[in-house]
């Protein structure tokens, strides 16, 4: 009678080099995100842009019966648009002026900045499309939070729009809201993403039971060990999804904002 192999136990694949393999791997790649997430960061001030409301957003019969002015002035087309001022640096910025560029055509009415605490000044550039930003100091946003917000009175359309300035050792950064085709790959990728984890973890599944000598059938231990890297690919591709979709979907107007004289 021959005897057969029998599978080696969960204990005595504990004791080989694979559980190593997997621990210096954790480890190796902790190291790496952690390195990355706590990296110095050059100063850069993000202007991100967020919702405009339209003041106008109504069927045309209403809109023609509809009349808007201002000191004495017309408006055609009154918007809101809302910005968001930070700095995502690992150091405070000095003395910071930008200039935030509306389309050729749009108005400025009025900008109003807040928070109070520091105080952020705006005026209107030397064209009628163009506001000028300036604030004493930013603070880095991951350590202390800071975050300006500037709302624009406009008369006209609101985008496309542009931000620049910049002095010693910092840049402006613009971040426009995500049009139609980011917001395709928003749904798309987290479909790709799940496919792709799904087509690696049956040929990874398959490698492991051939290795470990494990038939279709058999659940063992090993087995469950083995599926951990899947399990944190699969999450780790949900969070990533969630982080992004919930950074497009989150730049809103607050409802308590308003312009003030």
């Amino acid at each position: 009678m021959i005897d057969q192999a029998q599978p080696e136990s969960l204990w005595h694949w504990l004791y080989t080099n694979a559980p190593a393999a997997w621990i210096s791997a954790f480890v190796a790649t902790a190291a790496l995100v952690a390195t990355l997430n706590f990296r110095k960061r050059p100063k850069r001030v993000v202007v991100r842009e967020l919702r405009t409301i339209s003041f106008f957003a109504v069927g045309p019969v209403l809109r023609r019966r509809i009349a808007v002015t201002i000191d004495g002035t017309a408006i055609t087309d009154p918007r809101l648009i809302g910005y968001e001022i930070y700095n995502e640096g690992s150091d405070p910025i000095q003395n910071v002026a930008l200039t935030i560029a509306l389309p050729i055509g749009a108005v400025v009415l009025g900008a109003n900045p807040r928070p109070s605490e520091c105080p952020a000044k705006c005026e209107r550039g030397e064209s009628e499309n163009l506001v000028n930003v300036s604030v004493p100091y930013l603070n880095p946003y991951r350590e202390h939070k800071q975050l300006v917000h500037l709302l624009v009175f406009v008369d006209g359309d609101t985008r496309p729009a542009k931000a620049s300035g910049g002095g010693e050792g910092w840049s402006v950064r613009f971040s426009p809201l995500p049009g139609r085709k980011q917001m395709r790959k928003l749904f798309i990728i987290p479909v790709v993403v799940g496919m792709a984890t799904g087509a690696v973890s049956l040929i990874y599944l398959r490698y492991v039971a051939r290795i470990l000598q494990l038939g279709p059938p058999q659940i063992t231990g090993k087995l469950l060990l083995a599926t951990v890297p899947l399990l944190g690919l699969f999450f780790g591709s949900l969070l990533i999804s969630r982080y992004v979709a919930q950074s497009m979907w989150s730049r809103a107007l607050r409802p308590q904002d308003r312009i003030d004289d």
